[in-house]
């Protein structure tokens, strides 16, 4: 049996196992920027130049959500119920911090952060769901093509 087929039992054997998949899915929310990760993001964008805070905004998060995503079909987060419920709860309060505190910047690229910050919790409930639809084994080519094409508007909008 390859690692993915066994990862459902050794997610609820194995300790080490278990922490691991919990230390890569805090790097992707390091990456991406989730609440309570997204500390750097704001004073990265204010100092950058405009243009390489337009690419960290789009480009790096897309690429950071599409191997995300990846992890999330392997079907190992989502056998566990509580991991899964961690990043229901993460994806809230980054959507929440990043629009509340995008509203209150006096500074533009200060506020493009904060609202990436926020962007990324809702492409966050895209990367869910589609996990959501992974375990109950009822993800259709529609459903990947709609978490895909949100993940094209997001980097065009920027």
């Amino acid at each position: 049996l390859s690692l993915v087929e066994q990862s459902t039992t050794l997610l609820e054997t194995q300790r080490l196992y278990l922490f691991g998949v919990v230390l890569i899915i805090l790097g992707y929310c390091f990456k991406v920027s989730l609440a309570p990760f997204h500390a750097w993001t704001p004073d990265v964008y204010q100092g950058a130049p405009t243009p390489i805070s337009a690419y960290m905004a789009t480009a790096i998060k897309c690429v950071s959500f599409a191997s995300f995503l990846r992890i999330v079909l392997a079907k190992s987060v989502f056998s566990s119920e509580e991991l899964f419920n961690i990043l229901q709860v993460i994806a809230v309060i980054t959507m929440l911090v990043g629009n509340v505190a995008a509203i209150i910047q006096g500074n533009l690229k200060r506020m493009l952060a904060y609202s990436s910050i926020a962007h990324s919790g809702y492409i966050l409930i895209g990367v869910i769901a589609a996990g959501i639809f992974i375990s109950v084994r009822r993800l259709t080519p529609s459903r990947m093509f709609a978490d895909s094409w949100q993940l094209i508007q997001f980097v065009l909008k920027k």
